[in-house]
């Protein structure tokens, strides 16, 4: 028999107002940092960092920050903040640059994380919420017919399978980003090790 969106909420009332939001801010937050994630990879080793880094080991400071502001990558934006202060405050500006540029790839991750945890805690107590109105639903009058029952438990459950649902779906791309913004910030210390070679003359 097949289940009507009204069955499923039926049972469970405002509860599924909740989880229906949990996914809307979902899949919004995964698609922004989806649309992120390919500008930046498909932007990684592109050839104007090398470029900015050969200026840069020619005393080409000019030159440099011609680059930078030419293109918009998180790399470049590391060497400007750099090339705007002295030597002597170089590797604490950028530090600074490194992790400023994290916490904006970090961003709204913590809404996934509030997501995975709170659905599944939502679904479950509209469970619970379902299978308390299906036995308040029997009565005398119906003769305790457990098909009654049964039915209001089963569309109350649905609650539980959304909440674990979303959870699922937002983990995996969570993950995902996590993973990325660890490997981005590995690449953006060894290209701020690279800028200090280079600057210092040292560059190979």
């Amino acid at each position: 028999m097949p289940v009507s969106l009204d069955t499923i909420i039926e049972p469970v009332g405002v509860l599924i107002y909740p989880l229906a939001v949990c996914s809307l801010v979902s899949v919004w937050v995964i698609l922004d940092k989806s649309v992120f994630w390919i500008q930046y990879l498909r932007r990684r080793n592109r050839p104007y960092l090398t470029q900015c880094l050969a200026a840069v080991q020619r005393n080409d400071n000019t030159g440099a920050l011609a680059i930078v502001k030419q293109h918009a990558h998180p790399v470049l934006r590391v060497f400007g903040t750099a090339l705007h202060y002295h030597t002597r405050h170089q590797s604490s500006q950028l530090q600074y640059a490194c992790a400023r540029e994290l916490r904006g790839m970090r961003s709204r991750l913590n809404a996934l994380v509030t997501i995975i945890t709170i659905s599944p805690l939502l679904g479950i107590l509209g469970t619970i919420v379902g299978i308390i109105k299906a036995f308040q639903g029997l009565s005398i009058e119906a003769g305790l017919d457990p098909t009654v029952m049964i039915q209001g438990i089963s569309s109350a459950l649905w609650t539980t399978a959304i909440g674990l649902s979303i959870t699922i779906v937002t983990f995996i791309p969570y993950y995902f980003f996590q993973s990325r913004v660890e490997k981005a910030g590995h690449d953006l210390e060894d290209w701020a090790t690279q800028f200090e070679l280079a600057r210092a003359g040292e560059l190979g």
